[in-house]
């Protein structure tokens, strides 16, 4: 995935704590593989806020939909930036993905693949 849409998704995945408005507790970089061509990294944000219900969490990655319909009002969005996202990381051999538990937080990441010198 070169390093410009890389960073794309990685600020789509970090907005959507913004949009939850909730603190970020913690946010790593995790190696996944590595070989001679590149890294497999995999960025992750997670907090200790509301979560989502099982309903929201079904909705986040299906076109025009928000976990949290009550965000919208306030904070805007369309309910694309994580399925465009998402469709972007695996064309480049990535992945964008999430899970939640309702009154104990949400974590989101995205996985990236990046040559040698990139």
């Amino acid at each position: 995935m070169p390093g410009g849409r890389a960073k794309g998704c990685c600020v789509t995945v970090v907005s959507q704590f913004e949009i939850s408005a909730s603190r970020i507790c913690t946010a790593a970089v995790i190696r996944l593989a590595e070989n001679p061509d590149g890294v497999l990294l995999r960025f992750e944000v997670a907090d200790q806020g509301m979560g989502l219900t099982a309903e929201a969490r079904d909705k986040l990655f299906q076109l025009f939909s928000q976990g949290d319909e009550a965000s919208t009002r306030n904070h805007g969005g369309a309910g694309l930036g994580l399925v465009i996202a998402r469709h972007i990381a695996r064309l480049m051999d990535g992945d964008v993905g999430g899970d939640s538990t309702e009154g104990a937080g949400s974590r989101f990441w995205v996985t990236v693949r990046l040559r040698r010198g990139e």
